[in-house]
């Protein structure tokens, strides 16, 4: 068995049923109440990203910001034990630290960061 390719995406209009299921499936729902001030927050509405293996959704983290601070709402490893979370933890965390890089430009994904140098 050959090793599997994980890829870690912003969740797009596209993937609105794929996610609601995913929330229904582990939370009941896509309405929850966020512990950080006691709201019902609509988690399928929220940012997040979405994992895949081959393919194939393995994972779905939402959030929320509020005074500069980010919430996670909801993580969920549908294939757990492949690193999933860890993937979907880090997307938030890069997109937290670097929140200047846009998620797209001129249609095209922006899913990695280069940081060049020229030494004079």
């Amino acid at each position: 068995m050959g090793d599997m390719t994980m890829s870690v995406r912003a969740i797009g209009p596209a993937d609105l049923e794929s996610v609601s299921a995913v929330l229904r499936e582990s939370w009941g729902g896509t309405t929850l109440v966020a512990l950080g001030r006691g709201e019902l927050v609509d988690a399928a509405a929220q940012p997040g990203f979405v994992a895949e293996l081959d393919g194939e959704l393995a994972g779905v983290v939402t959030w929320r910001e509020r005074d500069g601070a980010v919430e996670i709402l909801t993580i969920d490893a549908v294939l757990p034990g492949k690193g999933v979370g860890r993937a979907l933890l880090d997307a938030v965390r890069a997109r937290r630290l670097k929140p200047s890089i846009p998620r797209e430009a001129d249609g095209i994904p922006i899913r990695h960061e280069l940081e060049l140098e020229l030494l004079l």
